[in-house]
This record gives structure tokens, sequence and C-alpha cells, in this order.
């Protein structure tokens, strides 16, 4: 793929692709000049147009979250695509008040149901609006039942609002469908261990956080 784009441009005289041409060189594990494209792709029209999934993978990638929002941030135009993005960034950084305002816009995207859960985390880390959170999380839940990061979203949401037992149903869903998908995530048990002790279970809230720090040993909240 990168042979033909380079006989193209070469063709043409002109780097007329820098956006597909970062895509290929991120596939191929040339990081930096990957970077490089994705730069020259804002440069030459700073409107996002999905090109801000690749921004964002590869700056975070390469633990460059700041560097992607001031890009983004910059770009005009954004869509609800590219507001999610952003908002995702936001949230890696702590901004959580920035990352709501980005993912209220995503959200109104009917198609864009994973924003929707995103939003409903924001809110759950706030403390603020979670009869709303909890419609929103339900909703996506609907749409996605099968996804443990949603369920754990959900738990999430309950747990804010001190709805501790179900809570605890929705985290032991979330790591039966991860166990299924063949994988193992600290937080989902993390979040079980705090419904349980919030429900005087102390016991079993250990052998949770015991088991969120066997995944994550660094999993500085389980300790």
């Amino acid at each position: 793929a990168l042979a033909r784009l380079d006989e193209y441009d070469q063709r043409t005289g002109v780097n007329s692709l820098p956006g597909l041409r970062a895509q290929i060189l991120w596939a191929l594990g040339r990081e930096e000049e990957a970077e490089a494209s994705v730069r020259e792709a804002f440069a030459l029209s700073p409107r996002p147009d999905r090109a801000a999934t690749l921004l964002a993978e590869i700056f975070k990638g390469r633990v460059k979250p700041e560097e992607a929002v001031e890009i983004l941030e910059a770009a005009e135009d954004l869509g609800p695509w590219d507001s999610w993005q952003l908002g995702r960034l936001h949230l890696e950084l702590g901004n959580l008040e920035r990352a709501r305002e980005n993912l209220e816009v995503a959200a109104t995207a009917p198609h864009l149901v994973a924003a929707r859960n995103d939003l409903a985390h924001v809110m759950a880390l706030q403390g603020e609006d979670l009869d709303r959170a909890v419609e929103l999380a339900r909703g996506v839940k609907s749409a996605m039942p099968d996804d443990a990061a949603v369920a754990d979203t959900l738990g999430f949401v309950y747990l804010k609002k001190g709805l501790l037992e179900p809570a605890a149903f929705e985290f032991r869903y979330a790591i039966e469908l991860a166990r299924v998908q063949g994988l193992q995530v600290a937080d989902y048990h993390y979040h079980l261990g705090l419904a349980l002790q919030g429900l005087g279970r102390s016991a079993e809230a250990r052998v949770a956080f015991d088991e969120a720090l066997r995944i994550e040993p660094d999993h500085e909240a389980a300790k």
C-alpha cells in the first residue's frame, strides 16, 4: 500500500494524501513518520472528518494526549465523531468538564451509542445528574447488551447513586462478559469490591480487590 502511494505521489509531484499515509505508516509501526504525516494532514485541512480517530490513536500510543487535544481544539467544524474523540482525550487527562462538553455534542448523534456510554461515565465521576446518567447507561445497555464496558458503566452509575445491589450485579455481569471474551479487566473487580464494601460484605470485597491486583499489580486504587 505504501509503495502504491509513493508511486502516486511521484507521478503527481505532491504529497496529496498525508492522512492515508499516516494510517499506513502507523500500521507498519513507523510511529514518528505517522505522527509527522497526521500533523501534515491537519495543516493542509484542519477539518478532522474522522481523522480524529487516527490522531487520538497515534498520540495516545505515543503518550501525547495533550498534543492531540491541542490539534483537535484548533480544528474547524468538529462533528459528533470528532467531539467524541476529543471528549475521550479530555477524560484521559482528567478534564471532566471539558470531556463532558464534547461528549454532550457527540451524544446527540444517534449512531454514536458508545459516546452516550462515555457521557454517563463522566456524569457518574462528577456525581452530577445521576438520574439522567442512569437513563443514558440503561439505554446504552439495551443497545449493546453484550458489551462488558457498558455493563461496567451502568454498574458504576448505580454505585454513585447508592444502588449497591444492582451495581454489584452489573459488575459481575461485566466480569463474566469479559471472561467469555478471554479478557480480564482489573477495574471491573475493583468496582465490584467497592459495591461489596458498601454493602458491608468486607470479606468478599477483599477478594475482589485482591483479584484486581492479581490482574494489575500497580492498580493504586485497589491497593
